[in-house]
């Protein structure tokens, strides 16, 4: 559709302006910087479907920190669209991942769209206990949802996790030097 907004809008004024869209469940946001003109602004959107479509998980990786105690655990999924529908499922979130029980919950989320800027997203619980999802669109475009938690951890010890991302590719990880990784798989 074709929009106007009738009120003045001082081109170049005190900061950025942020235009919202929302479109078959699906938010847009489009960022004008000062001095940007505020006509003829374009919004791509997407039709949606909560069927993965051509949306992949591209890259998974996990920064382990241990210090003074604690495991910290700096986690990201990178997505992939590259087709033109959004992937967008309330229902079972476009992210399900585990959490250790020590970590007893407590996870910060970040979201980025293409083009976007971060955002912070709510885990909510997926079911199973310390399972969660995250219920962010996924775009047209590269995405990415970043998960930052921590637990109590002494050296010597072990740490464990369970990967519950379909269709990922391998998963990256990165440890300080004199931590050991070791397992079935590990490479």
């Amino acid at each position: 559709g074709k929009f106007s907004i009738t009120k003045s809008v001082p081109a170049g004024g005190p900061g950025p302006l942020l235009l919202q869209a929302t479109y078959a469940g699906v938010q847009y946001n489009k960022m004008l910087p000062p001095g940007t003109p505020t006509t003829g602004v374009d919004i791509p959107v997407y039709e949606s479907s909560k069927q993965q479509g051509d949306a992949k998980i591209k890259l998974h990786a996990m920064l382990l920190e241990p210090n003074n105690g604690m495991m910290v655990v700096a986690e990201s999924y990178q997505f992939e669209n590259d087709g033109k529908t959004a992937w967008n499922n309330p229902d079972t979130g476009t992210l399900q991942f585990a959490l250790p029980a020590a970590a007893q919950g407590k996870v910060t989320v970040n979201v980025l769209a293409p083009g976007g800027l971060p955002i912070r997203r709510a885990a909510d619980p997926a079911g199973k206990p310390n399972t969660f999802k995250v219920d962010f669109p996924i775009k047209p475009g590269t995405s990415e949802i970043r998960l930052e938690w921590s637990m109590p951890f002494t050296s010597p010890g072990v740490f464990e996790g369970e990967n519950l991302a379909k269709g990922a590719p391998s998963m990256k990880i990165v440890s300080p030097a004199g931590v050991t990784l070791k397992g079935d798989g590990v490479t």
